[in-house]
């Protein structure tokens, strides 16, 4: 999952605000361990204040006018205490929601949709 969204950034105009590192090429900064950014993404800004997760996710979208919406609705009290449970279910189906199979999870989730709203 970070890494498409990694790759949304870098195809972006904002790519040069950002400054991306994929721990399988580079070192990661010293103040995290690997089992940590192997977990979620994780985003530093220019203070060094940490943003993991969801929130980190946020924080991205920050820098692009057209999300500011879903950054607002994301920062909403009862959003932004889903936001964390929303994340861990995407990171642990990450395989089947952005990878090769995900045509097959995409279509049982169509399929059960649309029996549901049946």
């Amino acid at each position: 999952m970070c890494t498409v969204v990694i790759g949304k950034v870098d195809d972006s105009s904002q790519k040069g605000k950002f400054n991306s590192n994929d721990i399988t090429k580079k070192s990661f900064p010293q103040k995290f361990t690997k089992e940590q950014v192997e977990k979620e993404i994780h985003v530093i800004d220019s203070e060094g204040n940490v943003y993991k997760s969801g929130e980190a996710i946020l924080k991205i979208l920050e820098e692009y006018p057209r999300w500011k919406f879903l950054v607002k609705i994301g920062r909403l009290p009862i959003i932004k205490q889903l936001l964390p449970i929303g994340y861990k279910f995407i990171a642990a189906n990450r395989h089947f929601i952005f990878g090769p199979a995900s045509r097959v999870f995409w279509l049982k989730i169509v399929v059960v949709g649309g029996l549901i709203a049946s």
